[in-house]
């Protein structure tokens, strides 16, 4: 379902709201603070009825407990009110007077977001989501109610009911434990439309600030001798492809533009977040640093502590990362495995004997290439770690040894944890151990026949 809000005000109004859009934030204020004094009002009067009849028929004593659970939940409902954030939307953008009330007269704009993304936000606080109901009375608390302390229900009853004057709005409410700035998926914001008496210097401005986030932006216009509004997609004049949090420029990376993928994003608490990146390729610290600065900024705004977890595209082991970004509070960058210039050196290293066959293993925590060389009439396998230099020669115990799978052959060498190499099928060399393969390497030239060797 989309959901619309409607925004506009001076200029300062507009930074504010402008500077919400940017950092993925909503602002959910107290009740007070809203335009309706009538907000969460709720009455007791049918309790206090109910309970009186009950005392007729088992005493004041019944009553008095009866009255004694009454002053409990107006308790209750003075706390919860005091806290709740409420954010108000509509289902529509094109009602008359939501634009005069709330866009500054057509001078403002009104967010599209998609409510599913919408929701799939913080989730470390209570959030709860629910249609306005509109009636003639305030919304009234009775003995039925009294069996259902379930904080959704209270919450509904509290911020749930509106004037039937106000249904028009047809509001859609989303409530929270506590009043404030909300961070959300960015992904949220569909469309933004324009107010008929929008400037045109503020329609540039959003379009440039969100530029390369895939937002359509349309332009609100009056359909001739009628009093209704329809909308017309007008032309982005920043259009480009979607970028946003898609890559990191040439103009940080130096290397041209290197593609990024969010696999996961969370917050675990209220101050507590993390994310984990993949990225195409090998990234120097300044772009580290100016990513991480980027999603804490523009993705987990309210959180104290972010942590950030960096793999590249194609690493054939998921568990451990290639680097780390941690605010904490403090800022800190760890780069776990190799470098670009780690795998420049792989690239030069000496191989003595006549190399009869070459695989690389690119997982970015210790790349690693492996040769099968012939050396004075026996078979190594040599192995070169990128990361630190270091290197391993094993003699292999025999030249040959088939596997079951006659399509693949076994290369055994003297260790003590039961390691050994198999030539799959397909040219790759798998690293085996007792539980199985644990790493994988890919041929790097035309498999030649090893029986031959």
């Amino acid at each position: 379902m989309l959901v619309y809000k409607y925004r506009g005000g001076d200029e300062t109004i507009f930074e504010r709201d402008l500077s919400s859009i940017k950092n993925n934030v909503f602002f959910a204020p107290k009740h007070d603070l809203l335009n309706d004094p009538c907000e969460t009002l709720v009455c007791t009067d049918k309790f206090v009825t109910q309970a009186r009849s009950l005392s007729f028929l088992f005493g004041t004593d019944k009553e008095k407990k009866i009255l004694n659970v009454q002053d409990a939940v107006r308790n209750l409902f003075h706390v919860r009110k005091k806290t709740l954030g409420i954010y108000s939307l509509s289902k529509t953008y094109v009602d008359e007077l939501l634009w005069a009330h709330y866009a500054n007269s057509h001078k403002g704009f009104c967010i599209e977001y998609d409510l599913d993304k919408l929701l799939n936000c913080d989730k470390s606080f209570g959030l709860y989501a629910f249609d306005i109901e509109y009636s003639k009375e305030p919304p009234q608390y009775s003995m039925k109610d009294i069996n259902n302390h379930r904080t959704e229900y209270i919450v509904k009853k509290i911020a749930g009911h509106k004037s039937i004057r106000w249904e028009y709005e047809k509001e859609y409410r989303i409530i929270t434990d506590f009043f404030g700035n909300h961070s959300y998926d960015f992904e949220a914001v569909k469309g933004i439309y324009f107010g008929l008496n929008m400037s045109e210097n503020q329609k540039e401005i959003l379009m440039n600030t969100l530029e390369g986030r895939g937002i359509k932006f349309y332009q609100i216009k009056q359909i001739p001798k009628t009093y209704q509004f329809e909308r017309e997609l007008i032309n982005d004049v920043f259009k480009e492809e979607i970028s946003y949090f898609k890559k990191i420029p040439n103009i940080i990376s130096r290397i041209g533009d290197v593609k990024i993928d969010i696999l996961e994003k969370k917050y675990i608490r209220e101050s507590k977040a993390n994310i984990t990146i993949e990225i195409e390729s090998y990234i120097d610290e300044k772009s580290i640093k100016w990513l991480a600065k980027k999603i804490k900024e523009e993705m987990f705004k309210n959180a104290e502590r972010v942590f950030i977890f960096f793999y590249l595209k194609g690493d054939s082991i998921k568990n451990l990362a290639w680097a780390t970004a941690h605010f904490s509070p403090e800022f800190e960058i760890k780069i776990l495995g190799a470098k670009k210039e780690n795998i420049e050196d792989l690239d030069k290293v000496i191989v003595i004997g006549n190399i009869l066959e070459t695989w690389e293993d690119n997982f970015s925590v210790t790349p690693c290439k492996y040769f099968l060389v012939n050396e004075n009439g026996k078979l190594f396998m040599k192995s070169f770690f990128a990361k630190n230099g270091l290197s391993d020669s094993y003699e292999l115990i025999e030249e040959v040894m088939e596997t079951d799978n006659k399509d693949s052959i076994r290369l055994d060498y003297e260790n003590n944890y039961g390691e050994y190499y198999i030539v799959e099928k397909n040219g790759y060399l798998g690293i085996y151990g007792e539980n199985g393969k644990f790493r994988e390497a890919k041929k790097r030239d035309i498999l030649k026949p090893l029986k031959n060797a």
